[in-house]
């Protein structure tokens, strides 16, 4: 599953510490695995496993106050994987860190930007290991 939400504007850089650390805490136990990137104003986060563990935690997610406007926008059983050593994996980025501190193509730049700002057709499986390889190197 994939969701995006809009930072709420007082959500510091301790608070996505907080979340990314009790994350990686709680999520092994219920068989989830993901990551989660965060611009100054957006939030973007992938959650694989049990869609019964998926759709508990999302719930609660809904509920926290450092982001509003939680929308999913894909949600889809997989045949693999796409992060599946990571309990969650958290990048931050800036807009322009995507244009000077990446060797991604323009292509990739723009799938990625759709992305983030919830382009539906943007998810596909090449979407996801596109993410993956970006969050490894960048």
């Amino acid at each position: 599953m994939i969701y995006s939400s809009s930072k709420h504007k007082d959500c510091k850089n301790q608070d996505i510490e907080d979340i990314l650390s009790r994350s990686r805490k709680n999520n092994p136990e219920l068989d989830l695995t993901g990551m989660l990137i965060y611009t100054e104003d957006r939030f973007l986060q992938v959650l694989e496993g049990p869609l019964g563990n998926i759709m508990k935690l999302y719930n609660k997610i809904n509920k926290d106050t450092r982001h509003a406007g939680s929308r999913i926008r894909y949600c889809e059983p997989t045949n693999e994987r796409f992060f599946g050593n990571w309990h969650m994996a958290g990048k931050g980025l800036s807009s322009s860190s995507l244009d000077t501190h990446t060797d991604l193509s323009e292509s990739e730049k723009l799938i990625v930007q759709n992305m983030m700002d919830g382009d539906l057709t943007s998810y596909s499986d090449d979407s996801m290991k596109l993410l993956k390889t970006f969050l490894s190197i960048a």
